[in-house]
């Protein structure tokens, strides 16, 4: 668990400043198809992960994910398709924060104080 806040702590300051869109405008179906042949536990992981995206649940979205990319046995596509939309969600969470967004900002601090764990 832990070296999964370490990819957080590396991945955050790559994508702070990139793009102004919301998370689930930038995981299309190309991402999805990647799993719709996937074990169902899988697949249900990555729709859970979509579904906190598209609401935009940060935390729930970004450790969704998270947990998704440290399953054994995930193929090229789903593992970019992973990666990708960790890299949505921190970019909307950011934008949000940027904005003033205090759901954005907790969320923020939260993974924060999850990573020094």
């Amino acid at each position: 668990m832990q070296w999964l806040g370490l990819a957080l702590v590396a991945l955050i300051p790559l994508v702070a400043g990139c793009g102004k869109q919301q998370a689930s405008t930038t995981i299309g179906s190309k991402e999805d198809k990647a799993f719709a042949t996937a074990p169902a536990e899988i697949k249900s992981a990555w729709d859970k992960g979509r579904a906190a995206m598209g609401s935009n649940d940060f935390i729930g979205a970004t450790l969704t994910m998270q947990k998704l990319r440290a399953q054994a046995g995930l193929s090229g596509d789903q593992r970019a398709a992973i990666d990708q939309a960790m890299v949505a969600v921190s970019d909307a969470m950011y934008d949000a924060a940027n904005r003033g967004d205090a759901k954005a900002i907790e969320a923020i601090n939260k993974l924060r104080d999850l990573t020094r764990r």
